[in-house]
């Protein structure tokens, strides 16, 4: 719980990276460059809050856990009761104007449409010929949908028959696949396809 309340993020120990804790939280938003009414104002705000729920809840659970481990260390209990700090705790110059950086939400970026980065002119790739659909050979396309007609027709088969001629379809199945496939095949009248 103590790491809710002390943690730096700016500590050689954290890296430089992660979350502050309440205390840091705290004192940045009531000494920060940015006051209330901005963006970073509000985004101090609601992640003071968030924290500071989070803590809440561990320090409820820790004075009802069934060890009976009692009220929460003194520095827990004194965050816990310690609110987000309110407008009229900023110590900065409400007649200035916010500085740069402070309301970054409210000037949203442009998104470049249509989602491309440009290419300079003398990088830009050549026109190129459209590209044509691929020859379909309507054979094959016949041989597919007899095959799954034929295996259709046989699944149903193999459903309403006791297990013996189930066996046999199956077995068919093979041996009429195999034929359509093979080379130089010949359709049902002899004929070579």
């Amino acid at each position: 719980m103590l790491e809710f309340i002390n943690r730096d993020k700016r500590s050689p120990e954290n890296d430089g990276g992660g979350r502050h804790g309440l205390k840091n939280r705290y004192d940045e938003q009531v000494n920060g460059r940015c006051g209330p009414g901005t963006d970073s104002w509000k985004n101090h705000d609601d992640q003071y809050r968030g924290l500071w729920n989070k803590l809440k809840a561990y320090a409820k659970r820790f004075r009802e856990h069934p060890a009976g481990c009692g009220d929460p260390p003194t520095d827990v209990t004194q965050w816990v009761n310690t609110e987000p700090p309110s407008d009229d705790q900023w110590k900065g110059d409400r007649n200035a104007p916010p500085p740069d950086g402070c309301n970054k939400a409210l000037a949203p970026r442009p998104i470049p449409f249509p989602f491309v980065k440009p290419q300079p002119e003398d990088k830009k790739q050549p026109d190129s010929e459209p590209v044509s659909a691929p020859r379909v050979d309507g054979g094959k396309v016949a041989k597919v949908v007899t095959v799954v007609a034929f295996v259709g027709v046989v699944a149903l088969a193999i459903a309403a028959a006791p297990v013996e001629a189930a066996a046999g379809a199956a077995a068919a199945i093979v041996v009429g696949i195999g034929g359509l496939f093979r080379s130089g095949g010949s359709n049902s009248s002899g004929n070579e396809t």
